[in-house]
């Protein structure tokens, strides 16, 4: 049976247990063709890609931060995808799939600092970004941090090192409707930041 992509779409709910074909290889293939070329953005909209069209949620949230740089006219580099994506709250969603690219782009003695990664704890890189430019991964454990320090990186955190646009695509939710709010974020749909309301 031949069916249209729309068609497709509609009916994207698989039986439970039941994985739907995908490909993840070409899915990080075009994300990473459209972090490089502004032809292979424009290939993918006329082609009319869409950010559901992901099997794995990362990609698809790298895909709208790469669509969204280009309709505002903006370069889709690296850089301006990690801003975006961290605007977006999804930056730490996404994990394991940026990590090399960001690492292979970095300039020589820079770090990035690993506080999450939703998206799969591994990535596939050499030790090249390490042993030539003198790359650095940081790793965040606070496990082993008394709470009296927690308390002062929290209290930081919420003034002199709070993030640009913290409180922009902030969603609220109550106790009631967690559910499906947390049912969204498993499936991908789930976009910024959640806020949950846990008092009237």
């Amino acid at each position: 049976m031949v069916q249209s992509i729309d068609d497709a779409r509609r009916r994207q709910s698989p039986g439970v247990g039941r994985v739907p074909p995908h490909n993840l290889e070409a899915e990080e293939s075009l994300v990473g063709a459209m972090l490089l070329s502004r032809d292979a953005i424009v290939a993918a909209l006329e082609a009319q890609v869409a950010p559901d069209d992901f099997y794995k949620p990362a990609h698809g949230h790298v895909f709208e931060a790469i669509t969204s740089l280009y309709s505002q006219g903006e370069p889709a580099d690296p850089v301006t995808v990690a801003e975006e994506l961290k605007r977006a709250g999804v930056l730490d969603a996404v994990g394991g799939p940026a990590m090399p690219y960001i690492l292979a782009t970095l300039q020589p003695g820079a770090a990035v600092a690993s506080c999450g990664n939703a998206g799969g704890p591994g990535f596939a890189a050499t030790v090249l970004p390490f042993i030539l430019r003198g790359v650095a991964v940081l790793g965040m454990n606070s496990v082993q941090v008394p709470i009296e320090a927690r308390r002062a990186l929290w209290s930081r955190l919420a003034t002199d090192l709070r993030p640009r646009g913290l409180g922009e695509d902030v969603e609220e939710v109550t106790l009631d409707t967690l559910e499906p709010a947390l049912d969204a974020i498993v499936e991908g749909r789930a976009r910024g930041r959640w806020l949950v309301r846990v008092r009237g």
